[in-house]
């Protein structure tokens, strides 16, 4: 954190450096009138002149508080970063690429988490639905079963719905209809075990 603070602070001094150094011409012979200490973070890193109101700071100075190098070049003073800024500031953007990664794959896998539940949701309806309808269509045909009548021909039931509507069954057709209800029967616990799963599934998504 200290050095990010810090780097922050060259940026911003940086801004203002132009300046002071491109007055410095006019500075020679003029009278000192005070000296300041420069602390950065609470941490002394040298003494500013004060002349005519304004303080100025040694470059070598400036360069040690924020570990930059200072090289100077056909009178030109320029300052780089030291080794351990550059390492900071490598680490640092390595630090927001993988953030910015982690972000990226945390909505992504949001989004798809969001889509599943509204997939699972749907699925669970069609389930229950398919379930509704059979136990329906069971319920009525074990009604009919119980309520069959033997006709006159030894071969034959019979059964009239509400609607008067007949049911009529050989001893053959009638153990194949009770084989039906069986079958539905196993349907229906079949579907449902399947509305228990994405139920389970639904519900981890969901935390």
């Amino acid at each position: 954190m200290k050095k990010f603070v810090m780097g922050l602070i060259v940026g911003a001094l940086f801004m203002f450096s132009a300046q002071a150094f491109g007055t410095s011409s006019k500075l020679v012979g003029l009278e000192v009138g005070g000296t300041m200490d420069v602390n950065l973070q609470g941490k002394k890193i040298g003494e500013a002149a004060v002349i005519e109101g304004k303080s100025y700071l040694p470059v070598r100075d400036l360069a040690n508080g924020l570990q930059m190098e200072v090289k100077v070049e056909n009178k030109i003073i320029k300052l780089e970063p030291n080794d351990e800024l550059k390492e900071f500031n490598r680490q640092r953007t390595e630090e927001l690429a993988q953030k910015a990664k982690e972000d990226q794959e945390k909505a992504e896998k949001e989004a798809a988490n969001k889509n599943r539940i509204t997939t699972l949701n749907a699925e669970i309806k069609e389930l229950k639905n398919r379930i509704t309808d059979k136990t329906e269509q069971l319920t009525k045909n074990e009604f009919i079963v119980a309520n069959l009548k033997k006709s006159d021909d030894r071969d034959s039931y019979y059964y009239h719905d509400t609607d008067n509507t007949p049911y009529v069954f050989t001893t053959s057709s009638l153990e194949k209809f009770k084989v039906t209800m069986q079958d539905m029967k196993k349907d229906i616990e079949v579907l449902q075990a399947e509305v228990k799963k994405l139920e389970a599934e639904l519900a981890e998504l969901q935390k």
